[in-house]
C-alpha cells in the first residue's frame, strides 16, 4: 500500500516540475512591477467585453421551457407510478374481501 502512494507522490511531484518547466520561461519575462490601471481603460474593457452582448432570451426561454417540461414529466411519471400502486392495493384488497365470503359461503353449503 505504501509502494502505491509513494509512486502517487512521486508522478504527481514529476507533474509540478514539468509544468513549472514549461512555465518557466513565461514566469521570467513578467514584469516586476504592475502596470498602473486608469478608470477609463478599465471602462474600455468593460465595454469591449460586455457580458450582455450575447444574451439571448430565446435561448434563455428554450432552456427554461425544456427543463420545465423535463420536470412536468418526471411528476407524471410519479403520479402514474403512485396510482399503479394505488390500483395494486385495491385489487389485493378485494380478492382478500372475495377470499372470506367465499369460506362463508363454502361454511353455509356444509350440511351440519
Amino acid at each position: 500500500m505504501q509502494i502505491i502512494f509513494l509512486i502517487i507522490f512521486l508522478g504527481s511531484i514529476a507533474g509540478m516540475l514539468y509544468l513549472f518547466w514549461l512555465k518557466a520561461p513565461v514566469i521570467i519575462e513578467m514584469p516586476l512591477k504592475r502596470e498602473i490601471i486608469s478608470k477609463k481603460k478599465i471602462a474600455g474593457v468593460a465595454k469591449e467585453k460586455n457580458p450582455f452582448s450575447n444574451f439571448s432570451i430565446e435561448k434563455k426561454l428554450h432552456k427554461f421551457l425544456s427543463s420545465t417540461r423535463v420536470l412536468i414529466l418526471k411528476i407524471e411519471n410519479k403520479i402514474s407510478l403512485w396510482l399503479q400502486k394505488l390500483r395494486k392495493k385495491k385489487t389485493d384488497k378485494e380478492k382478500k374481501d372475495d377470499y372470506w365470503q367465499r369460506l362463508k359461503k363454502e361454511d353455509n353449503n356444509l350440511p351440519e
